[in-house]
């Protein structure tokens, strides 16, 4: 798996930097069922994640509500890379099993 520290978002508030908790497996598993229902887009896979993932900081889902809609779909699709990294880390897993 990737190093926690490339796995984590980072918002700017008022010049200080707000990090979320790192990409976890059931954040995983939520993008992965969304996927396979037929979403597509960023926004639509990511964005209840992106919420989860800055729960209990400053960057909360009210703060992130408010952000214009090209910081919101930055963001997920930072996540998506993140998702799609760990697909290709699984996919290299059980080739090589």
């Amino acid at each position: 798996m990737a190093k926690d520290i490339e796995n984590i978002l980072t918002i700017k508030i008022n010049g200080k930097e707000v990090q979320s908790r790192p990409f976890a497996f059931e954040d995983y598993a939520d993008m992965q069922d969304k996927h396979l229902r037929g979403h597509s887009g960023a926004c639509k896979l990511c964005y209840g994640v992106l919420i989860s993932m800055f729960k209990g900081t400053a960057a909360n889902k009210e703060y992130i509500d408010t952000m214009s809609i090209a910081e919101k779909d930055m963001l997920c699709r930072k996540l998506l890379d993140i998702y799609l990294n760990t697909i290709s880390e699984v996919n290299e897993l059980i080739k090589n099993q």
